[in-house]
Formats: C-alpha cells, sequence, structure tokens
C-alpha cells in the first residue's frame, strides 16, 4: 500500500479515537462472529472520561515488585527506521529521553517513566534500523543481550518460524486477555492453539494505521445526487459491495471526449494499486488462510467461497471503472475531483490534510449483506510487534515480561487519551461522521496468515495478477502454485510444531 509522508504525532491519534470491544472477537472465515459486530461497542476515551485506571491496575498488580534498577534491555526501530520516517521528526513507538512538550513524545516519556518508577528498573532502548536480523544474529550465537524486541509483523512471524522468540502462551507475567493487549493480533497469530510468539497492544500504533479503508470525496458524492447517506448506511449495517458497485460504475466517465479514460484527464469512481484484488477480498470475509480445529494454518484457495468472491472482484474490476496503478496518480486525481472514492491504508490519511475539497472516512463495504461486522485488509508489513527473544531466562526474563506489560498498561491510560485530545484539535479528519467511522474500520481489522508473510508470497502473487489478466485464470493459477504452496506452508507448520 502507499507509503507517502504523514504526520505521525496526529496519525497516531486515529487510533485512540475509538477505544473498539467489537475488535476483540474474532470473525470467521466467512466474516460473521457469534456477537453482532455491525455497530461496534465504541467508549470515546479522554483523560477526564476514563472510567477504568489501567495504571490504578497495573500498578496494583506489581505493588511488591522492585527489581533494584536492573536493566530491561529493548531492541526495536528507532527515529527514520521501519516507515517512521515519514512521519513527525523523532517519530517512534519506543522511547525518548525526556519531556519536550510534544503531547505524544510527552506520553511516551512518561509512560516509560512510569514504568521504571513501579517496577524499579531502568530501560535501556537500542534503536536499530533492522532489529529483526540483528536479534536473529544475537539468537543464533546464543547471545541474551537483549530482552524485548520490536519489528515489523511480518519479520516478528519469520523470526518466530525460525525459533528465535520466546512463546508467550508460556510466560505466566502475560495475560493475553488484558484490554492494553491487540485482541486481533492475538487470536489470529495464537496458533496450535497456545503458541503465540509476537503481540501487539496499546504500546504499538502502526498496527492500526495499517488498516485500510475507503476515503471518498464528499463534493463529487452531493454533485451526484446518488441518493444515498453513506454514513447512516454504515451505521445500518447496509453499506455493501452492492451499493458500492453502483456508485463507482455510476461515476466512472471520460471528461476530456477522446474516447478512452486515463487517470490523468478523466473521472473514476474507484482507485487501487496493484493488490487489490488481495485487498477486495477480505471485504467478503475472505481469507487466503485460515485456522482448522487444531489451530493449524490451512489454505483456503479451494474454497468454493473464495473461489466465487475472486469471480465478483474479478468482474468489477473488467467494468474498467475502476483504476489500478500507481498511488500518487490516484490521490492526485482524488484531490483534483476526478475520484470518487479511493483506498488506502488509515495510516496516509494525513496525505490527504491539505485537500481543498473535503473528504470522508468509510470501513470497506460488507461484500455480502448478510455479514455481521466489516471486514478489511491489514499490512503486516506496516503494523509492529514485540517480541522475546528466546535466549531470555529466568528472572531476566520475567521481569522484561512485567516491564513490557506495565509499558502498555501505562499507554492505555496515557498514550491513548492525549493522542485522542490530538486528534480533537486537528483537521485530520473534517466532519463527527467520519470520526464515527473510525471505530468502525478499526473492527475491520482481519490478519490473514498468507497476507504478507513469506511462505504465501508466491500464492498472493498469483492472486494479485489477476488485476491486468485477460480472463479469471485463479483456479488455473491456484492449481499451479498448490503443490509449493502446501510445501512451504507444512514446512512452517512443522516448525511451529517443534517450538516450545
Amino acid at each position: 500500500m502507499k507509503k507517502n509522508r504523514i504526520t505521525s504525532a496526529i496519525l497516531v491519534a486515529i487510533m485512540c479515537a475509538s477505544i473498539l470491544s467489537a475488535c476483540s472477537q474474532q470473525s470467521d472465515i466467512s466474516g460473521t462472529s457469534s456477537g453482532d459486530q455491525t455497530s461496534p461497542d465504541v467508549t470515546e476515551t479522554t483523560a477526564e472520561e476514563t472510567t477504568v485506571s489501567y495504571s490504578s491496575l497495573i500498578s496494583a498488580k506489581y505493588a511488591d515488585k522492585n527489581y533494584g534498577g536492573a536493566e530491561v534491555r529493548v531492541l526495536g526501530f528507532g527515529p527514520g527506521h521501519h516507515f517512521y520516517n515519514y512521519g513527525a521528526e523523532g517519530e517512534n513507538e519506543l522511547w525518548f529521553a525526556e519531556q519536550s512538550g510534544i503531547p505524544m513524545q510527552d506520553a511516551i516519556y512518561l509512560r516509560n517513566t512510569k514504568t521504571e518508577e513501579l517496577l524499579g528498573v531502568k530501560l535501556n532502548v537500542t534503536f536499530d534500523s533492522a532489529p529483526q536480523n540483528t536479534i536473529k544474529t544475537a539468537v543464533l550465537a546464543d547471545s541474551d543481550e537483549y530482552d524485548i524486541v520490536l519489528s515489523r509483523l511480518d519479520y516478528q512471524a519469520n523470526n518466530a518460524q525460525a525459533g528465535i522468540y520466546q512463546n508467550i502462551m508460556n510466560l505466566s507475567a502475560i495475560d493475553t486477555k488484558d484490554a492494553w493487549w491487540d485482541a486481533d493480533v492475538v487470536d489470529n497469530f495464537t496458533i496450535l492453539k497456545n503458541k503465540l510468539y509476537f503481540i501487539s497492544g496499546d504500546g504499538n500504533f502502526y498496527d492500526d494505521y495499517a488498516v485500510q479503508a475507503l476515503f471518498f470525496n464528499e463534493k463529487l458524492f452531493a454533485e451526484g445526487n446518488y441518493g444515498y447517506d453513506l454514513y447512516n448506511l454504515v451505521r445500518d449495517g447496509t453499506w455493501t459491495f452492492d451499493v458500492f458497485y453502483e456508485l463507482v460504475t455510476n461515476t466512472t466517465r471520460d471528461l476530456n471526449g477522446d474516447g478512452k479514460i486515463d487517470i490523468t484527464n478523466d473521472m473514476y469512481g474507484y482507485t487501487d494499486n496493484g493488490g487489490i484484488i488481495q485487498h477486495s477480498l477480505y471485504m467478503f470475509g475472505d481469507r487466503l488462510s485460515d485456522k482448522n480445529e487444531n489451530g493449524e494454518i490451512v489454505l483456503q484457495t479451494q474454497s468454493e467461497k473464495l473461489v466465487d468472491t475472486i469471480d465478483k472482484i474479478y468482474n468489477f474490476v473488467q467494468t474498467k471503472t475502476v483504476f489500478v496503478g500507481d498511488n500518487n496518480a490516484s490521490q492526485a486525481a482524488f484531490e483534483e475531483d476526478r475520484v470518487l472514492f479511493c483506498t488506502n491504508m488509515i495510516g496516509t490519511l494525513a496525505d490527504l490534510r491539505e485537500m481543498e475539497s473535503d473528504f470522508g472516512v468509510l470501513p470497506m463495504p460488507k461484500g455480502d449483506p448478510s455479514m455481521t461486522r466489516y471486514c478489511a485488509y491489514v499490512s503486516n508489513g506496516w503494523a509492529t510487534a514485540v517480541a522475546f527473544p528466546a535466549t531470555a531466562s529466568g528472572e531476566a526474563l520475567t521481569r522484561a515480561a512485567h516491564a513490557l506489560d506495565a509499558m502498555y498498561a501505562f499507554s492505555k491510560d496515557l498514550v491513548t487519551p492525549t493522542l485522542y485530545n490530538v486528534m480533537l484539535e486537528s483537521k485530520l479528519v473534517r466532519n463527527t461522521d467520519s470520526r464515527d467511522m473510525l471505530s468502525y474500520v478499526f473492527a475491520s481489522k482481519v490478519f490473514d496468515w498468507a497476507g504478507d508473510l513469506a511462505w504465501g508470497q508466491s500464492l498472493v502473487s498469483s492472486v494479485n495478477s489477476l488485476a491486468s489478466a485477460a480472463s479469471n485464470s485463479f483456479t488455473a493459477n491456484m492449481e499451479k502454485i498448490n503443490k509449493a504452496t502446501t510445501k512451504q506452508l507444512e514446512k512452517m507448520m512443522d516448525a511451529y510444531r517443534e517450538l516450545p
């Protein structure tokens, strides 16, 4: 997805606009769940409104702990690393040495200070442009120089498969059901029922940046007299692919009369990049892979439902009312009022901050009207997660787990409300309806083991190649790569079976 410059101090606040319980109910592959998720259970939290003090809970939990100034050594991306270079100067998720008057930085500083004071520890943070490589080298050399590591979620998954990390489910200090951990990450990446090697939560911003959303041009929508209130459709659970299809196909047109439609001169109903097939299948409640009753990852490529979904998406792209191509060209046309809908990760929203016309934010539509929630792609490459090295042991490991637990609990009270207040003062989201829509966007997360991880790359490439194919060859493509993909998947599963 697009990686343009973002104003991070504001963007991080997007995740704080809504604290979601709906996303803690993991959907099955059909996009349905045991609970009705059409209308997320949302609690908007500010410093004054907080009814549950997570700081008090964590302080009580560790009231008797004092590690006498012992170090907790943290390795992770620093300023200018990951995609932080697209954000504010100094942006990172781990450490600031002092208060600066910048709300987000001060919140992280206070979070860390409170963690150190509560546990009697000293956080020693090492910034690294490739922490996943550094920690792998250290562990393979049987070095215990780091206690915690933060990196991209896809890199963390690759390292986990190689035995680089601890099984978090074996650590009594971490209760993954606590409110400061991301339930979507826990649910999706717990494998074989009781194995989880990396985790995200309130201390991470980029697991929220990574969810796909729709941006729509309100000026074009008003001029089109389409007869829909999109925001209320979302709230009513009736924002569906059929409505989306109608709007897109009725919008695209040749503006300059040259007999062809191009992104530079004409109008499109919808734009996405070359990953459109993969991105779109999640809104139908599908995945390329899922977990069976034993917690094993299994391919879904022969599922009749997925085959039908791919066919619908392919036919949609083939209407030629959709532009598939460069994100920068799409954004330029959107800002010039020549695109009704464009899609990107919610973390790119600040790219539109200078747009003259008003725009709105929506979740991806429901592919099937019977779905009980909205579903959307999440980039495992933008999302970040934390893990404990396999070489950590004894008191050092327990101390690190306690420190991370406290950091994420304090983040829920300190970082989240602070950044929510930043959101209130910004013009990033231009109306209260769009602010309301953010809750649906964050509740729509669908993580997929095949999405961006190493073993599934040929699968994803084959799926996305359909966007420019002369015919829908999905079934044939899957037959060609099935043996090799299954072999890669089994290799991964065998590796996890051998891990503690």
